[in-house]
């Protein structure tokens, strides 16, 4: 019987490993960059495979993905992870299509409803969330209705820990009112919030590789 050399049993080993890797996290899209991007902290170039899991970063400019669920169009420097049919919004802006996907960022969900885009930007534990077509809904992590966007509307929610106060546990979240995207002013268009303190604004400065369906200052 032929026994295999140590390098070609350590090389045999790590191809078993990366299949099953590959055959545990399933393709769930493509990512297609007019530069560069990182996957899982490696630089790709050009277009690349996205398998569940993955934590994709924009790094020299717009980015887009295709995923089975819809599309997003991320921002330079946004950063998010991907799955099935769910992306989280880890840092930075990006724009999204499709009913069947859900948007995470924080302790909220954003959910577009069929024909809708919403667009998201985070920084720290600020979300910003718009509609720029369609009705977008902004639910809690249990699912219920916090905000019901109509387009060119955005609230902004500032996840905090909540300090202490009666029926507080450690670790509590609460909504506060503040900012918007940059190059935002004040509207007074009316939407529906429910339960939550939120700021009501007009987009102006959002993502572009979609001019023709970009929202602009009213």
């Amino acid at each position: 019987m032929h026994k295999l050399a140590p390098k070609q049993l350590l090389a045999l080993t790590l191809a078993l490993s990366t299949w099953q890797v590959n055959a545990a996290a399933p393709s769930v899209g493509l990512a297609m960059a007019k530069s560069s991007i990182r996957i899982d902290s490696s630089a790709v170039t050009g277009n690349a495979t996205i398998l569940s899991g993955n934590v994709v970063e924009s790094v020299g400019g717009t980015s887009e993905l295709q995923l089975q669920a819809g599309s997003v169009v991320m921002d330079t420097n946004a950063r998010v992870q991907v799955f099935n049919n769910r992306t989280e919004l880890q840092s930075g802006k990006i724009q999204v299509q499709g009913s069947q996907l859900v948007t995470n960022s924080g302790n909220i969900r954003v959910l577009a409803d069929q024909g809708g885009e919403a667009v998201l930007e985070r920084k720290n534990s600020s979300v910003v969330v718009g509609s720029l077509r369609g009705s977008v809904r902004v639910v809690n992590r249990e699912g219920t209705l916090l905000a019901s966007l109509t387009p060119g509307h955005a609230l902004s929610f500032d996840m905090e820990e909540d300090q202490g106060g009666a029926g507080a546990g450690n670790g509590a979240k609460k909504v506060k009112k503040r900012g918007g995207f940059a190059g935002m002013g004040a509207g007074a268009q009316a939407a529906v919030v429910i339960g939550v303190a939120a700021a009501v604004v007009v987009p102006t400065a959002i993502v572009t590789t979609r001019s023709s369906k970009s929202a602009t200052s009213r």
